[in-house]
């Protein structure tokens, strides 16, 4: 791994949330998980005529098959979910190693932010699928901070690493009034000016467009605070959705290795 300008004291963090980023990706690119991009289905002459006359799939199994469609929507959406998560987060930390602050904070805003609610949305909403395919203006990343605590929560009772609860993961990525959560530091990086009290640029200034030495090493400071359990958390809400809705499809012996090799990597970093 190249580390660029990464500072000692941050490589060891960095190289265990690499690989915790890693691990996510198998669901993309392991064999094991092939399911989630190959589906087979067996169809009758009936159903092939169906089919033709259709003219979509996706209306074909709605229409006539719609335990399969919900299933191959999971699919879609999960793998969907799980490629953005990779491909920004590790983007994002190249961009740390460069000394490129602003543009990692900027990649961090659709995986932690907006996807995470779409995620929670799928995990805790029993209303989810109904409003995303029948609503064409239905926004499943506009949710209020009631629900979304409530979903937060809501995790905490299938994850197994108690002290990273659904209340903290709500102050490192979405809590206002912490000037280091991500919600807060991937706004400014977005946008050359921020006019809200709880993040204001201030007079005679822009956002991140002036940073110095010093801004860069606070930001790397905030970067690695609370990455490694955001990680851990997607981590382990990612095996519980994927595990959970396809059972029929995945070993189920593959879910206790992923957390012992998730426990190992972590042990690295907190020691």
């Amino acid at each position: 791994m190249e580390f660029y300008y990464l500072p000692n004291e941050y490589r060891a963090t960095h190289t265990a949330c690499f690989e915790l980023i890693r691990q996510i990706e198998e669901f993309i690119v392991g064999k094991e998980y092939q399911f989630l991009q190959v589906s087979h289905y067996e169809l009758s002459d009936a159903e092939k005529e169906l089919l033709k006359q259709s003219g979509d799939v996706w209306d074909f199994l709605r229409k006539y098959r719609e335990e399969d469609f919900y299933n191959q929507l999971n699919k879609q959406m999960i793998l969907g979910l799980l490629m953005d998560f990779c491909y920004f987060m590790q983007e994002s930390m190249v961009c740390s190693c460069k000394k490129r602050l602003v543009v990692s904070f900027a990649l961090l805003r659709r995986p932690l932010v907006d996807n995470l609610k779409i995620l929670l949305h799928m995990f805790a909403d029993e209303k989810f699928y109904e409003n995303f395919i029948e609503r064409d203006d239905y926004d499943p990343a506009q949710i209020d901070d009631k629900q979304l605590k409530e979903f937060l929560d809501a995790t905490d009772k299938v994850r197994v690493v108690e002290p990273i609860t659904g209340s903290f993961i709500y102050e490192c990525i979405f809590d206002k009034e912490n000037t280091g959560s991500i919600i807060n530091l991937s706004n400014r990086a977005l946008h050359p000016v921020t006019t809200r009290p709880w993040n204001k640029t201030g007079a005679m200034n822009c956002n991140f467009m002036f940073v110095n030495q010093g801004d860069i090493v606070e930001l790397w400071k905030h970067y690695y605070a609370y990455l490694p359990a955001i990680l851990m958390f997607y981590s382990e809400l990612f095996n519980c959705v994927v595990f959970g809705l396809f059972k029929d499809e995945v070993d189920s012996r593959l879910f206790e290795k992923r957390l012992e090799r998730m426990a190992e990597v972590m042990s690295k970093v907190y020691r």
